[in-house]
């Protein structure tokens, strides 16, 4: 008797354990699917304790010309803007899309048929002037936010005298889109 009930709970012991390992073996599917994050933003890299963080209000870019008089102004020259404190510094864009991004640009309207191509930046990975469309873009996603290097201490106004006198104004609009 004692060896039919010793093997009994042998057999027992092992069905258990069978069926504990048994278990183990099952599965199931898992299924991520990450959406294209596409991200711009104006910003003021100064705060170390977030360098990212976007600038809602993003001071003006100002090239005012009139303080020069007749012996200081000169009408085929290159100017950098007159107002030098700004609370924005660059232009960074975060994205994730699998065939990379660009980054376009448009203006408001053309007010007094001003050439805002005369109106240009190169520094960091642009090089472009406001009668660009397509100002940045890379076949690759970013790590993190990536600086596109340039702010508005780098925008230049480059006259050739033929221009007229007024004063000409414009918003200039940054989108991030996925390349097809």
């Amino acid at each position: 008797m004692k060896k039919l009930v010793a093997t009994l709970i042998a057999t027992g012991m092992l069905v258990g354990i069978g069926t504990v390992l048994g278990q183990g073996l099952q599965s199931h599917e898992v299924v991520v699917t990450l959406p294209d994050l596409l991200s711009i933003r104006l910003v003021d890299t100064t705060d170390a304790d977030d360098p990212s963080a976007e600038v809602l209000g993003p001071d003006a870019v100002v090239f005012d010309l009139g303080g020069y008089t007749v012996d200081t102004f000169v009408p085929d020259g290159s100017y950098s803007p007159t107002n030098v404190s700004f609370n924005w510094d660059d232009v960074v864009v975060f994205a994730n899309s699998v065939n990379g991004w660009q980054v376009t640009m448009a203006l408001s309207a053309d007010v007094g048929g001003f050439e805002w191509s005369k109106v240009s930046v190169a520094a960091g990975l642009v090089d472009f002037d406001l009668g660009d469309t397509n100002i940045a873009s890379a076949a690759a996603t970013t790590e993190g936010w990536l600086s596109l290097g340039f702010g508005p201490a780098d925008f230049v106004l480059t006259l050739d005298g033929t221009e007229v006198t007024g004063t000409y104004s414009t918003t200039v609009t940054y989108t991030i889109s996925a390349l097809p």
